[in-house]
């Protein structure tokens, strides 16, 4: 499992990282963070987390990537464990990356709009892991099912949906976000807590 885990960020990583992710570290340093504030750099880092891991799956169906996997001495329950794998180390990965990038953007930034103790927390990090879980939730099981197209219109669908999910659970009636827990809505987070743990395996049991 861990050798198909190495194929899928062999295949891809060169064209993740320079089409994709250091463009969009740049324009969260110095266009983001500076100038918008800490939900808008949120969503960004977000997002750009999301669309890498599915394009990781696309761009393995433009390089016929899988029908190699087929071909190995592998059962499909290594290729979809593979898969949800790599999904979770670039998520950890992406998290970490854009952790630093706004702690750089601190450094260079005597004043912004972005204030680093606002991403720094738990209920951030809370908000950034039920988003993502959400989305490949949604769409891995897709990875296995459809081609190029209907894993495209999943991606959108799956966006869509981890976005309006991530706001009504987390943005109150106001609109004023709070970059921090809340402790009457500790039982509001421990079911969330649930879902993030339960969502995917349910969706690793349909991709099987």
């Amino acid at each position: 499992m861990f050798k198909l885990i190495i194929k899928d960020i062999r295949a891809n990583y060169k064209a993740i990282l320079f089409r994709l992710v250091i463009p969009m570290l740049l324009g969260g340093l110095f266009f983001t963070y500076p100038y918008l504030g800490w939900i808008s750099y949120f969503s960004l880092a977000c997002l750009i987390i999301i669309i890498s891991g599915s394009l990781y799956s696309i761009w393995d169906k433009n390089k016929s990537v899988e029908i190699l996997t087929c071909s190995l001495p592998v059962s499909r329950n290594n290729v979809v464990n593979s898969r949800y794998l790599t999904s979770l180390i670039i998520t950890v990965t992406g998290l970490i990356i854009w952790g630093l990038n706004a702690y750089i953007a601190d450094l260079i930034w005597v004043e912004s709009a972005t204030q680093l103790s606002d991403l720094f927390n738990l209920k951030i990090l809370f908000m950034a892991l039920f988003m993502i879980s959400i989305h490949f939730s949604i769409f891995l099981p897709a990875v296995f099912q459809f081609r190029r197209l209907g894993m495209i219109m999943i991606i959108v669908f799956s966006i869509v949906i981890s976005l309006a999910l991530t706001e009504l659970f987390f943005l109150p009636d106001d609109g004023v976000l709070n970059p921090r827990l809340e402790v009457e809505k500790t039982y509001l987070y421990i079911a969330l807590l649930m879902v993030m743990i339960v969502l995917p395996w349910i969706s690793m049991q349909l991709s099987k």
